[in-house]
């Protein structure tokens, strides 16, 4: 496949494709630098961003908890933000005497930040672990 044509997508960066790796061009005043992103690398690239949009700018626009990253569930109770939260403290695995959501044979590990969210109900959202 030859490569496409170039598409402006802004700060002075152009891409195009080349059959198997994205090519960004960073045309500035005075250099010009190419970079080709393979595949895996793409893929690496797309899961820090929505690392980092789920830590800033992203988190502050949650109807949940309103960029705090945390709220009151009643008067006297917060929890993490289920919806902000990046999954990354680690997993506890239920039991049948520590959780109503437990299932035998199934992905029974619930994050460890405290945001009360199933691995199991993470991996059917999107597709696969986010974090």
């Amino acid at each position: 496949m030859s490569k496409t044509e170039d598409s402006y997508l802004g700060d002075g960066v152009y891409a195009s494709f080349d059959g198997y790796t994205i090519i960004l061009d960073l045309r500035g005043q005075d250099s010009f630098t190419r970079i080709a992103l393979e595949p895996i690398v793409i893929e690496a690239l797309n899961r820090y961003s929505e690392k980092c949009f789920k830590q800033g700018k992203a988190m502050k626009t949650c109807s949940k908890c309103k960029g705090k990253g945390s709220y009151f569930y009643d008067h006297n109770h917060a929890q993490p933000c289920e919806q902000c939260c990046l999954h990354d403290k680690g997993w506890w695995d239920l039991s049948p005497e520590h959780h109503g959501s437990y299932i035998e044979g199934e992905d029974n590990g619930c994050c460890n930040a405290g945001c009360g969210k199933l691995r199991r109900d993470i991996i059917i959202e999107n597709g696969e672990l986010n974090s």
